[in-house]
């Protein structure tokens, strides 16, 4: 949080950006809901969102609790 603070301050025209996966295998609803706060409370220049979504072959696509596509759709 200070990191943000400092950088806009130290070098006013940064732009500061990040992509972010909602509805990652396990993520529950206290995690997804301190994102959201920070993101409110530590506005970005750009932020791409993502739902998550299983690969065949991938670690993540055999995780357990998977996020059903209804509470993705939510948290998009």
């Amino acid at each position: 949080i200070h990191i943000i603070t400092k950088l806009r301050k130290e070098v006013p025209d940064i732009v500061i950006r990040t992509s972010l996966i909602v509805g990652f295998p396990g993520e529950t609803d206290e995690q997804f809901e301190e994102l959201a706060q920070f993101i409110q409370k530590h506005p970005l220049d750009n932020v791409g969102i993502f739902k998550f979504s299983r690969e065949p072959g991938s670690p993540a696509y055999s995780l357990p609790n998977q996020i059903s596509e209804e509470v993705k759709q939510q948290r998009y």
